[in-house]
């Protein structure tokens, strides 16, 4: 089992209003090497510059159930806003 985290700075969101600074996508099984795409919906706020905004990415390899984690790996990754 799969599941990736994505996280937003104070400036973004994931929802109009800019509540939302967490998303949960869970993927399913995946065997070796294999690519899954997955879209995410990013909304500015009033806090919303133009410039590289931080997010970070969270891969989680689960075992059982999505409870209970194997492995995970981070990426900070930037995002531009124009």
């Amino acid at each position: 089992l799969t599941s990736v985290v994505v996280g937003v700075p104070r400036s973004l969101g994931f929802d109009q209003t800019g509540l939302a600074k967490v998303r949960e996508v869970r993927l399913g099984y995946m065997g070796p090497f294999e690519e899954k795409e997955v879209v995410v919906d990013v909304w500015g706020n009033q806090f919303t510059t133009p410039g590289e905004h931080p997010i970070s990415v969270t891969a989680f390899c689960h075992y059982r159930d999505y409870a209970h984690v194997l492995n995970s790996e981070r990426k900070r990754l930037s995002l531009r806003v124009v």
